[in-house]
């Protein structure tokens, strides 16, 4: 009898599924780190995870208030808390028409301390190369440092458009890494057309002013301000009455009254004296260069819209929900650039309309409060726990380093926020991948949660009061 060590038909079979379940394997293995490989960064569709699309509407939090509609802070109040916040020199926040007429050669030397610490950065420029000594001397030529006199009268400009503060006078690129375009570091904000300021020295080519307004100081082109021959003319504009306000994310203003010739655009907070308003459209009274090369003005139309106001509006939840929810889904942008709006900027135009002058860094407006709590050495659980026990909606920031978001109540026992996000981290196959917003968002504070960075609640550092409580 021959006996059969070979392999039967019917093992085979279970041989060959084996093999093929070991090839399976290896094949998604293989896709499996790939898509690690290449998904390092990815865009993120709203809303984002632990958002329904009704907490994108602004009624969703406020039909839950006791009081939406009820004054938080009077008009009064506000006057009284700007003139205290301009007193405190730790905001950057500016009481410009108060400087003297001039000033000595230390306080300006003080005032640009922040551009000469900048200089000592390490940065890359637009092509990614680390910034060089020889273009470091440049930039600090271009400081003009030797040229501050020991005594200097301040002059008194306006902006003639929608421009940028730079910590530097060039419009050079400085990335903290590599093809990081995003995030130019040499952009400290955009200011509004017919903002005031006081002009307190020169590059050393001319082309720039180093200059102070009631929230910056930085560089500006001269090309983008005009001159005006004393304070008043820039003071009576600044303080004029009546005036409009423009509380939607933008709009185009024209130079006439049939709105078809473009002046500019305005954005959230912008605020233009009123001449007189018409059947179609509001004339407004905006800067102009006139044939002396000084500030004059000229007439501006807006049309009627509903959110074009003849007056701050009242410090309400309801409003400033009308405001926050007004600009979901607008682009971010470091400092203005693309036009959008980085966190502390969205909190910035949202208070301004009701005429509260807050900082415009995100540190700064976690000092600006009423009151406020460290949450740094409570766990995250406890923190979460408090901010919902005594989190005002509307009226509360929550803080973390480098960035601010606005409170807007609970579900379920998670806080919820809406800010301007650029991104957050994930684990994803054991390892951090970014996933990338770059827009105003309605979230909860779990964002990154698992990641090596963590969560939005475990960095979290205090929330800050607008409001008494």
């Amino acid at each position: 009898m021959t006996q059969n060590f070979g392999i039967r038909g019917d093992d085979k079979m279970i041989v060959k599924k084996q093999q093929r379940k070991v090839l399976l394997a290896l094949v998604l293995c293989i896709l499996i780190l790939n898509g690690c490989n290449g998904m390092k960064e990815r865009m993120v569709s709203p809303p984002l995870r632990g958002v329904v699309y009704r907490m994108e509407e602004y009624r969703y939090w406020t039909q839950r208030l006791t009081a939406p509609q009820a004054v938080l802070i009077t008009p009064e109040d506000i006057d009284s808390r700007n003139e205290l916040l301009m007193g405190r020199k730790d905001l950057y926040i500016f009481d410009i028409f108060n400087l003297p007429d001039a000033l000595s050669k230390e306080e300006i030397m003080e005032m640009m301390e922040m551009s000469q610490a900048m200089l000592q950065r390490d940065h890359f420029d637009h092509l990614n190369h680390p910034m060089e000594e020889g273009k470091r001397d440049e930039l600090k030529k271009q400081l003009n440092l030797e040229a501050v006199p020991s005594s200097k009268r301040i002059q008194w400009a306006m902006t003639l458009r929608e421009c940028d503060i730079r910590a530097l006078p060039t419009n050079e690129v400085a990335m903290k890494y590599e093809s990081d375009y995003e995030f130019d570091h040499f952009q400290y904000t955009k200011i509004d057309p017919g903002e005031a300021l006081a002009i307190i020295h020169h590059s050393s080519d001319g082309r720039w002013s180093f200059v102070t307004g009631h929230f910056f100081q930085g560089w500006i082109e001269n090309d983008d301000i005009v001159l005006a021959e004393d304070k008043e003319r820039v003071l009576d504009f600044f303080k004029a009455s009546p005036f409009v306000i423009y509380t939607g994310e933008s709009i185009h203003l024209y130079y006439d009254s049939a709105l078809s010739i473009f002046a500019m655009k305005l954005r959230m907070g912008m605020r233009l004296p009123l001449v007189q308003e018409e059947e179609d459209c509001f004339c407004v009274r905006i800067p102009f260069r006139g044939v002396d090369g000084y500030l004059t003005f000229t007439e501006g139309y807006l049309p009627r819209d509903a959110s074009v106001h003849t007056d701050y509006l009242l410090f309400t939840q309801e409003n400033i929900a009308r405001l926050a929810f007004g600009l979901l889904g607008s682009h971010y942008g470091w400092g203005g650039m693309f036009e959008g709006r980085d966190c502390s900027r969205v909190i910035f135009d949202i208070f301004r309309c009701t005429g509260l002058l807050l900082p415009r860094n995100s540190a700064s407006q976690s000092q600006a409060g009423s009151d406020s709590i460290d949450l740094v050495e409570l766990p995250p659980a406890q923190r979460e726990a408090l901010i919902i026990e005594k989190g005002i909606p509307f009226a509360t920031l929550l803080n973390l380093k480098g960035h601010v978001m606005l409170y807007i109540g609970n579900e379920k026992g998670k806080a919820y926020v809406i800010h301007s996000l650029w991104a957050y981290r994930e684990n994803f196959c054991f390892k951090d991948r970014l996933r990338k917003v770059a827009r105003v968002v309605v979230s909860d504070l779990h964002l990154g949660e698992g990641s090596k960075k963590g969560s939005l609640l475990d960095r979290l550092s205090g929330m800050t009061f607008l409001v008494s409580q």
